[in-house]
C-alpha cells in the first residue's frame, strides 16, 4: 500500500486494527526520513520515539495516516515533524514524556511551514509533496514547554495558534 515503516508480526490477526502483542516501531536515535502514501509509520502493536530526528511526509490522501498505531505512540525525546492528509490522523498519547503540537491547515500547494512562540522559531519544514485539502502537522521537540502557545505559519502568514496536547476535536 505504498506505505513507510510497518511493525507486524506476519499474522492476519495484527492486520486492520487488531493489535498484536509484542509488535512495536521503537525510534531512539539516528535520522529517520519516510515519504508515504499509506500510513507513515505503523505499527500493529506500540510506536515509540525516543531519540533522533523523525520526519514523516505521509500521505496526500484520505484512508492512511502520518502515523498508525494500535496501541498508542508514546513522545519520550527526539524531534517529530509528522505531515499528512488529516483524513485518517492519529496524535501521540497525550500524557507522553514529550511534549507535541497536533495543528491543521487547509493548503492546495507546496507549502512551507513553521511553528514559533513569540519570536523564537521552534521548527520550519517543506514537505516533500503537494497536499490539498486538509493537512495535519504533528512537531514534537524538547523544546516545547507546558505553558506557552505556539502559531502555525503557512508560508510566512499566520495560520492558528495552539497549545501542546491539545488534540482537535
Amino acid at each position: 500500500d505504498d506505505g513507510g515503516f510497518n511493525a507486524s508480526d506476519g499474522s492476519c490477526s495484527g492486520a486492520m486494527g487488531q493489535s498484536t502483542d509484542g509488535v512495536a516501531v521503537k525510534i531512539s536515535g539516528g535520522t529517520v526520513y519516510v515519504n508515504a502514501e499509506g500510513d507513515g509509520l505503523d505499527s500493529n502493536g506500540t510506536m515509540t520515539i525516543s531519540g533522533g530526528n523523525v520526519i514523516v511526509d505521509g500521505p496526500s490522501k484520505s484512508g492512511n495516516g502520518s502515523l498508525d498505531s494500535n496501541n498508542g505512540i508514546s513522545l519520550e525525546g527526539g524531534t517529530l515533524i509528522a505531515v499528512g492528509s488529516s483524513g485518517m490522523v492519529e496524535y501521540p498519547d497525550t500524557d507522553s514524556k514529550q511534549k507535541f503540537l497536533a495543528m491543521t491547515a487547509d493548503v492546495n500547494y507546496e507549502f512551507t511551514f513553521k511553528v514559533c512562540h513569540e519570536n523564537y522559531e521552534i521548527t520550519e519544514y517543506k514537505p516533500q509533496k503537494n497536499y490539498s485539502g486538509n493537512v495535519s502537522i504533528i512537531v514534537s521537540t524538547p523544546n516545547l514547554a507546558e505553558n506557552n502557545e505556539y502559531t502555525l505559519y503557512i508560508d510566512d502568514n499566520e495560520s492558528g495558534s495552539y497549545k501542546v496536547n491539545e488534540v482537535p476535536a
